[in-house]
């Protein structure tokens, strides 16, 4: 830079490359040092200078490159990937697989196997690697497409960077204060992840504008993009028009708004806020397959159906425009929600004829959580019980022991019933949850018997709270059945395992034709393979007029469709609305979250075990 010429061979020693390479990396680089405010000058016997002409524009692109992905050449597979797919991107020529490899000290046979996936990523954004004979390989896609990848690439390249650096450097910037007085002038919310994504677009946008890379083509406005983003978009774009000198085009702002309206909050203080008639009817579309396949009444919960409204409208505008979601939490909503994600997966299946393709995962949690909501609202109507405290000793003391039960478990008690234990042999049960017993009961009684002391002590308060907070787990056994539980499962493939459980499920019930190719049919709506070496498959509709439930242990690990697998718990319901059914599903779920017990029924392969762990579940 200034600093006299170069030669090829001079820069050729100074990267470690060959004369030819070194010729080729500075041709690749002309169109980015133009860009950037530089120039490069070559002179025949003397060699090649970078002289710059925009000093500002240019030291700030040398900051960008210092700060960014670091230099040298990549020595793995997959950093020679993101190298490949950002050489790509960011430039508009040919170029030949020769170049490339005799740059990267790799065979043409290596290149080529990671080519197929840079074309792999590449055709996730609509972008095509057009091939020409004698001129090499160059990409070719819409340019809001383009900086969608590149904003996946430079995310993974960041990896070196920890969240807390990277928070740092945002706050640091002048467009993320400019970011947040906007967003609060127009009453617009975004989440801390997405706020970070709209400036890493802004940046990747600003950075193609500058190079002459410029969206001219107007897209398809979403009719509820509001007036706040479109207003909050043209903000933006004249700032990066008075700071780097480059036009506003009328194109670049609609993008933008829509950008920012797949990454907002909707319904939350927006004003004329619309749910459209198309949005309204893939929700009912969705709450129609969830009663298909749960028998789960949603279609008359209003304030369900709100919610998805609101949030279809964003998650439409992304699916549209391939606009990624940002969930951080995805990875742990299946273990706290299993029944809720089941049915969300199932409600996402409906969506896929809207877009005709497969709903994200991390769409599929949001609306995981929106259908917990639903369900936790039921869950938090208290069942009280009924309990009969028998007691050897007297009135005083019983008196005492049915003062401490209803000071500690009012909310959970109805009726509390005092007997003695001769006084047991007459008493009509048939109301009664619950036995709290300060005496041993020799008699068989058709309900739970929890012991306590005289006085009830930490240990029987734990265990009081626990069973009427959980209830009694013998409802489990009408789930896990030992003869629908089969500790040894030959199948090698996911198809052969689910039509090898429902062999085995025939032998013991009759179940109706098609039930194994409705499994399959759930199957490739979303996996059912949560890690831990377990999966819990289901039918795409209720198909069953009593509940079963097969729990199967594999002869060795099969790759489900993300995970290995090796515990298989085929559910099949009734009626997924019983309080029971949402009990089973989140002990269930408990269980299947630990490695030591999951580890624990495999290495057994007993049915003993099998209730050991669930009653034992915490």
């Amino acid at each position: 830079m200034d600093e006299g010429f170069k030669t090829a061979g001079e820069l050729a020693r100074l990267w470690g490359v060959s004369e030819k390479t070194a010729r080729v990396r500075l041709k690749d680089m002309k169109p980015e040092i133009e860009s950037r405010g530089g120039r490069l000058v070559s002179k025949k016997g003397q060699g090649f200078l970078i002289q710059t002409e925009d000093k500002g524009r240019f030291e700030r692109w040398l900051e960008e490159l210092k700060a960014g992905e670091g230099g040298g050449i990549p020595d793995t597979p997959a950093d020679r990937v993101e190298y490949l797919l950002a050489m790509l991107l960011n430039r508009e020529d040919y170029i030949k697989f020769d170049d490339i490899c005799e740059f990267l000290y790799i065979s043409r046979s290596t290149l080529s196997g990671e080519m197929r996936q840079v074309e792999e990523r590449l055709g996730k954004f609509h972008i095509e690697l057009e091939r020409k004979p004698a001129y090499g390989v160059r990409i070719r896609g819409q340019e809001f497409d383009i900086r969608r990848c590149l904003m996946e690439n430079r995310k993974r390249v960041e990896d070196r960077y920890t969240r807390q650096e990277r928070k740092r450097d945002i706050k640091n910037q002048d467009m993320a204060r400019f970011l947040l007085e906007r967003m609060r002038a127009e009453n617009l919310r975004f989440s801390e992840m997405s706020f970070e994504s709209i400036l890493e677009y802004i940046h990747v946008a600003a950075g193609r504008m500058e190079r002459g890379r410029v969206i001219l083509e107007m897209p398809e406005v979403p009719c509820d993009l509001g007036q706040e983003e479109r207003r909050l978009a043209a903000g933006i774009m004249e700032k990066i028009r008075k700071e780097r000198g480059v036009p506003a085009e009328e194109a670049e702002i609609r993008f933008l708004g829509i950008f920012l309206a797949g990454k907002g909050i909707h319904g939350s203080g927006k004003t004329n806020f619309v749910i459209s008639e198309r949005v309204d009817r893939m929700v009912m579309d969705m709450l129609e397959s969830v009663y298909e396949a749960f028998h789960m009444e949603f279609r008359d919960n209003l304030n369900l159906r709100m919610m998805l409204n609101q949030h279809l409208v964003s998650l439409d505008i992304r699916m549209r425009y391939g606009i990624e979601a940002d969930n951080p939490l995805l990875t742990g909503i299946w273990q706290k929600y299993l029944l809720a994600y089941s049915v969300a997966v199932q409600g996402s299946g409906a969506l896929k004829k809207y877009y005709g393709r497969e709903i994200p995962e991390e769409e599929v949690g949001f609306l995981a959580f929106l259908f917990a909501l639903a369900l936790e609202e039921r869950e938090n109507r208290i069942e009280k019980k009924n309990v009969l405290l028998v007691c050897a000793s007297g009135r005083a003391s019983s008196q005492m022991l049915l003062y401490q039960l209803k000071k500690e478990f009012g909310g959970y008690l109805d009726q509390v019933f005092v007997c003695n234990v001769y006084e047991l042999e007459d008493f009509d049960l048939a109301g009664v949850d619950y036995i709290f017993a300060t005496v041993p009961i020799y008699r068989d009684v058709p309900v739970p018997v929890i012991e306590i002391h005289d006085f009830l002590e930490y240990g029987d308060l734990l265990a009081a709270r626990r069973t009427l907070e959980n209830g009694d787990r013998q409802f489990l056994l009408e789930f896990y059945r030992r003869e629908f539980f089969f500790s040894r499962v030959k199948g090698e493939t996911r198809e052969e395992v689910i039509e090898e459980i429902c062999h085995k499920i025939r032998d013991c019930y009759p179940l109706p034709e098609g039930f194994a190719a409705s499994v399959l049919e759930r199957e490739e709506l979303g996996a059912t393979d949560y890690g831990n070496l377990v999966a819990i498959p289901h039918p795409a509709r209720v198909m069953v007029e009593r509940n079963i439930v097969a729990a199967a242990i594999l002869d060795k690990p099969v790759k489900w469709f993300r995970n290995q697998v090796q515990l298989v718990v085929l559910v099949a319901l009734t009626n997924s609305m019983e309080e029971k059914v949402q009990k089973f599903y989140e002990i269930t779920s408990r269980v299947l979250l630990s490695p030591e017990k999951v580890g624990e029924i495999i290495g057994s392969r007993r049915y003993e075990t099998l209730l050991k762990v669930f009653f034992e579940a915490e």
